[in-house]
């Protein structure tokens, strides 16, 4: 009776183990098989602009603002704004070094997104305000001929992607400006600082 006993218990254990490994094999082979179709489904979802599918970028780091800003501002830019603005740079600080040339690009940078200024860099260049020019290059027409230096090159390149340095300038005038021409801007304008042949306001 005992031996009896004993068997059937065994053979009880041996069902148990054997229904336990079959389990283990059945969910190894459901977690592939649902491995394989996200894989799939992954494949047949949309991309967007950039080649990238909604659920791989949603594990992609998202951009913070401060980085989204200095990349409107030195990417979004058409080849005319470009263009307008080496030439003015050019004009107005061509004889200046690397820093006096970066500085008229925060001026026309900083005009662009104030609200009391045009919304692009050429209108903002080419600006008129009850007939008389913005920036004097324009007016004697040397933007229109002028040809840009290497250096002008990457001043306004480098100036694009560090941002501005300037304080917030919105105007600046040459230093040997007469000081009748200058009574407005002292009247009218915050001094910030000179630097090379130029003094910046806000």
């Amino acid at each position: 009776m005992y031996k009896k006993a004993i068997i059937l218990l065994a053979g009880m254990q041996f069902i148990l183990i054997l229904t336990y490994a079959c389990g283990l094999l059945i969910s190894a082979d459901l977690g592939a098989s649902e491995c394989a179709f996200l894989e799939k489904r992954e494949e047949s979802l949309p991309m967007n602009f950039l080649g990238i599918s909604k659920r791989q970028a949603s594990k992609r780091p998202v951009m913070s603002v401060e980085s989204l800003e200095k990349k409107r501002d030195s990417t979004l830019m058409s080849e005319e704004d470009y263009g307008n603005l080496l030439r003015i740079v050019e004009a107005e600080a061509g004889g200046e070094d690397k820093t006096g040339k970066k500085l008229v690009v925060n001026v026309v940078m900083n005009r662009v997104k104030d609200k009391g200024f045009p919304d692009t860099v050429s209108e903002v260049i080419l600006q008129q305000d009850h007939g008389t020019t913005q920036f004097s290059p324009v007016k004697d027409g040397r933007f229109y001929s002028i040809k840009v230096s290497e250096d002008t090159e990457n001043a306004v390149k480098e100036a694009l992607e560090e941002g501005d340095r300037s304080g917030g300038a919105l105007y600046f005038i040459g230093k040997k400006i007469s000081k009748e021409k200058a009574r407005w801007f002292e009247e009218n304008l915050t001094p910030l600082f000179s630097y090379g042949g130029h003094a910046f306001y806000g």
